[in-house]
C-alpha cells in the first residue's frame, strides 16, 4: 500500500465477539514495542495463542523492546494489587513527579553546561516530550495486557462449553428429573460472544479516545486508521461520513469488498471534544479514519 494504515483501537486484538470483514485481516495493527519473536509477553502461560500480526512498528518509542518487557510486567503487577483492593495514588503520583523532575535534571543540566537559558529550555521541553512517549507507550502496553487477559477469558469460556454441554445432558435424564428445585440458570454462563456480555468486558480496557491519543504520538504524518471496536460505533453514529473514494476502496480492501465510510477531520474532533485545547496543539493534527458500513 503506498499509503500507512493501522488498525485501531485494539493493540493486540481481536476481542471476542468483535466481528472484523476477512479483507482487513491485513490491515498492520500498532506494536507497542516488546521484544518481537516471541509475542507471549507474559511470565505465566497465558493460554491464548499470540496474536500473528500483522503489525505497523513506530520508530520513536522512547523504551527499548527490554524495557516495554519490564513495563508490561509492572503493570501486570500493578492491576492484579489493584483487583485486590490496594490504593494506588502512590504510583499515580509518582508519574506525576516523573515528568516534571526529569524536565528540571534535563534543564539544569543544559544551563550548567553552556549557561544558555534558551538550551535549557530546549532540554527541558525535550525531557518533558520523552516522558509524554513514555507514558503513551505505557497506555499501548496496558491495552495489550488487558485485551491478552480478555482474551484467556474467552478461551476459559470455551473450555468449559463442553463440560456444561454434557452436565445439561446428564441432567435432562432421570437425575435431572429428580431435582425440581434446580435453577433454570445453573447451566448458563456468560459467553464473551453474546453482545451485552462483550460490551462489559470491553469495558475493561482503557477508553478508546485515550488510546487514539496516545496512539496517534507514534503514527507517521499521513496515515490513516481503520476503526474498529468503540472508535467505530462512535463513528457510526456521526452523520459527516462520507464514502471512501475508488482509489482508498481498491487499496484498502479491494472493489468486491466492504464498502467504507471515512471521515476527514482533526484529532480534536475525532476525540469528540468540543474545541480544541490550547494545552493540546497537536490535537489539530489532521485524521483519515476509515470504517466499514454496517451492511459489511
Amino acid at each position: 500500500m503506498s499509503r500507512t494504515y493501522v488498525r485501531l483501537p485494539l493493540v493486540r486484538g481481536p476481542l471476542a465477539g468483535e466481528r472484523t470483514p476477512p479483507r482487513l485481516d491485513g490491515i498492520p495493527r500498532l506494536w507497542p514495542g516488546l521484544p518481537r519473536g516471541g509475542e507471549a509477553s507474559r511470565d505465566t502461560e497465558s493460554g491464548v495463542p499470540a496474536p500473528q500480526g500483522p503489525w505497523f512498528v513506530p520508530g520513536n518509542f522512547s523504551l527499548s523492546p527490554r524495557q516495554a518487557l519490564a513495563c508490561l510486567q509492572d503493570l501486570q503487577g500493578m492491576t492484579d494489587a489493584a483487583l485486590t483492593g490496594t490504593p494506588l495514588p502512590a504510583w499515580q503520583g509518582r508519574q506525576t513527579a516523573t515528568l516534571r523532575s526529569q524536565a528540571e535534571i534535563a534543564a539544569r543540566a543544559a544551563f550548567a553546561g553552556a549557561g544558555d537559558e534558551s538550551a535549557a529550555l530546549a532540554a527541558a521541553e525535550a525531557a518533558e516530550e520523552k516522558e509524554r512517549l513514555c507514558r503513551a507507550q505505557r497506555l499501548l502496553l496496558l491495552c495489550w495486557l488487558q485485551e491478552e487477559r480478555l482474551a484467556e477469558m474467552a478461551a476459559l469460556h470455551r473450555r468449559y462449553a463442553g463440560g456444561r454441554a454434557h452436565l445439561a445432558a446428564s441432567l435432562d435424564g432421570e437425575d435431572g428429573a429428580a431435582l425440581p428445585g434446580l435453577p433454570d440458570d445453573i447451566l448458563r454462563t456468560a459467553s464473551p460472544d453474546q453482545p451485552e456480555e462483550a460490551a462489559a468486558l470491553a469495558a475493561m480496557l482503557p477508553p478508546w479516545q485515550r488510546v487514539l491519543e496516545a496512539a496517534c504520538r507514534f503514527l507517521p504524518d499521513g496515515a490513516a486508521i481503520v476503526a474498529e471496536a468503540g472508535l467505530r460505533e462512535a463513528l457510526l453514529e456521526r452523520g459527516d461520513l462520507v464514502p471512501a473514494t475508488e482509489d482508498v476502496q481498491r487499496e484498502v480492501v479491494g472493489e468486491d469488498g466492504p464498502r467504507l465510510l471515512v471521515l476527514e477531520a482533526p484529532l480534536w474532533q475525532v476525540l469528540q471534544r468540543p474545541r480544541c485545547p490550547s494545552c493540546q496543539p497537536r490535537w489539530e493534527r489532521p485524521l483519515t479514519v476509515l470504517t466499514w458500513g454496517e451492511q459489511a
